[in-house]
């Protein structure tokens, strides 16, 4: 029985021994400093993302005055994706090595299914190491090591990229047509059509600001359907914004057809959004 045990034990040494040859470069890098994935490039300058998928569309990203864009749609990206997507870069190299002591083959680098291009400078995503679980990723002359929590999150539709706010950062709305009202900026004061009783001009501020800070739970591709209502957002300085309500219950549902997108709303919203807030009295 030991002797069997021993003859178990030395075949999963000479089996993990095997996983290592196969699967980590040949040359052994000598142990440094930390450093990132690219230190010495300005994260600033960067100005174009495009992540580029195997058997996909590329997906384009551009920064304009501060905010990042997709290209098609033309909608602002996720702010919190986008972040992600500058880290890598400033991501730790556990472990690097030359490109050039590497098969490429053999760490699914030669035709990598996952690339993000920054500027001009891919970064291409391989396998995993199936020792440690760290990705190969390669960038310039060296392929790094890494901890990986970004490359699963790029696979989804471009609507996964959209920003889920209804609004651009910073929108300042200067009207606001909904099924039964609408409200009309005009020399430094706001007019409701039709003008509702009891009105206080708070109730418009609140609901202004329902819509400038109005998030979808989930930016979806758009479903064809028929529209309940029509609701048109203009902006300063920007062209309007069509809504089409497609779904009021259980969920708001406002679909963007041109864009080829809708947003998903949470219960309740369809109120904040369609309605003016109800005014409160001293007694509440």
């Amino acid at each position: 029985m030991q002797a069997k045990n021993l003859l178990n034990i030395s075949l999963l040494f000479t089996l993990a021994l095997l996983l290592t040859i196969t699967f980590w470069p040949a040359e052994t890098p000598t142990p440094g400093a930390p450093t990132t994935v690219a230190s010495s490039l300005d994260r600033e300058s960067i100005n174009t993302l495009t992540v580029t998928r195997q058997g996909y569309p590329s997906i384009v990203l551009h920064k304009k005055e501060q905010q990042w864009w997709l290209q098609s749609p033309p909608l602002p990206a996720k702010k919190n994706l986008v972040t992600e997507l500058l880290a890598l870069l400033e991501s730790q190299s556990l472990i690097r090595y030359p490109l050039n002591e590497v098969n490429p083959q053999q760490i699914g680098l030669e035709k990598p299914s996952l690339c993000i291009t920054y500027n001009q400078k891919p970064a291409c995503f391989g396998d995993r190491n199936p020792l440690n679980q760290l990705r190969y990723l390669q960038f310039g002359t060296h392929v790094h090591m890494i901890y990986d929590t970004l490359s699963h999150q790029l696979s989804g539709s471009p609507s996964d990229y959209i920003s889920p706010r209804l609004l651009p950062d910073g929108a300042r709305i200067t009207a606001l047509t909904l099924d039964n009202l609408t409200l009309q900026h005009n020399q430094g004061r706001w007019q409701l059509t039709p003008q509702p009783e009891n009105y206080s001009a708070d109730q418009t501020q609140q609901l202004l600001g329902n819509w400038q800070r109005a998030r979808a739970l989930l930016v979806a591709p758009y479903q064809a359907t028929d529209s309940e209502a029509t609701i048109e957002v203009a902006l300063e300085n920007q062209k309007p914004i069509q809504f089409e309500l497609v779904s009021s219950d259980p969920e708001l549902i406002l679909a963007r057809p041109e864009m080829g997108i809708q947003y998903h709303l949470s219960e309740g919203s369809l109120a904040q959004l369609t309605r003016l807030p109800s005014i409160k009295t001293e007694s509440e």
